[in-house]
C-alpha cells in the first residue's frame, strides 16, 4: 500500500499581496476556531507583555472565527480564559467564509499568528498559508504540519510552543513589531513562496499523480 499527500491549495484570486490602510493601531490577528487547541492562552499572555513592554504604543488583538461548541469553538469557558490572559480587550471577530471578505480583514493585520499547539490535530495549516499568500509577516508553532511550506526566519517566523510557549511567542510579535524592514522581508519571500500552492500548481499534482496510477 502507498499513500501520498498532497497539500490543500490556497485561492489567490483573492489572497495575494494588496496594499495596507494605514493605522495608527498595531494589529495581531489570528483566523480559524476559536478552540483550546489553537494555544490562544498562549497568544493572548504572549500579547499582554507586548502591551505592558510598550505601554506607549496601541496593539490590538483579533481572533477571527467560532466560539461557540456547535461549530467548533471552545465555547464561553474558553473565552473567559482567553481573556484573563491579559488587561487588554480583544475584538472577537464571528468566523468569515467569504474568501474575499477574510483576505481583506486579514490584509488590515500587521501580524498573523497561528499558535496552535495540536501536534496531531493540524491537518496542512491553510490559514497561515492565506496569510502568507496576503503577503502578511506571519508566526506559526513549531508543528510538523507546517514544514511543508514554512522556512523560520525566511517566509515565517516560527516559535517553540513546547517549553516557555509564552516567552518565545513574545520574542516573535516583538521582534516582528521592533523591526519593520525584516517583517516587510518575511512578507515578501511569503508571499512569493505561497505561490507554489496555487490551484492550477495543485491540480497539476493531482493530474501527474492519477497519470502515475494509471501507468502501473
Amino acid at each position: 500500500n502507498q499513500s501520498k499527500t498532497i497539500p490543500n491549495p490556497v485561492d489567490l484570486t483573492y489572497f495575494y499581496p494588496q496594499k495596507k490602510m494605514y493605522s495608527k493601531i498595531f494589529t495581531i490577528l489570528y483566523s480559524g476556531r476559536i478552540h483550546p487547541e489553537k494555544g490562544l492562552t498562549v497568544l493572548a499572555e504572549a500579547f499582554d507583555k507586548l502591551c505592558e513592554k510598550y505601554s506607549n504604543v496601541s496593539f490590538e488583538l483579533k481572533l477571527v472565527g467560532a466560539t461557540s461548541i456547535s461549530k467548533g469553538g471552545g465555547g464561553q469557558v474558553y473565552i473567559n480564559q482567553i481573556n484573563s490572559k491579559t488587561t487588554r480587550t480583544i475584538s472577537y471577530i464571528p468566523p468569515i467564509y467569504d474568501p474575499k471578505e477574510l483576505a481583506i480583514v486579514i490584509n488590515q493585520a500587521d501580524i498573523y499568528c497561528y499558535p496552535s499547539l495540536a501536534e496531531k490535530g493540524e491537518t496542512f495549516g491553510v490559514s497561515p498559508l492565506e496569510a502568507m499568500a496576503l503577503g502578511k509577516a506571519t508566526i506559526v508553532s513549531n508543528l510538523d504540519c507546517f514544514k511543508d511550506f514554512a522556512i523560520h526566519n525566511e517566509n515565517v517566523c516560527i516559535f517553540n510552543h513546547r517549553e516557555n510557549p509564552v516567552d518565545n511567542l513574545f520574542l516573535a510579535l516583538e521582534n516582528f513589531y521592533l523591526d519593520e524592514k525584516f517583517r516587510d522581508r518575511i512578507a515578501i519571500q511569503a508571499s512569493k513562496d505561497a505561490l507554489q500552492f496555487s490551484n492550477k500548481n495543485i491540480a497539476a499534482l493531482y493530474l501527474k499523480d492519477f497519470e502515475s496510477l494509471l501507468s502501473h
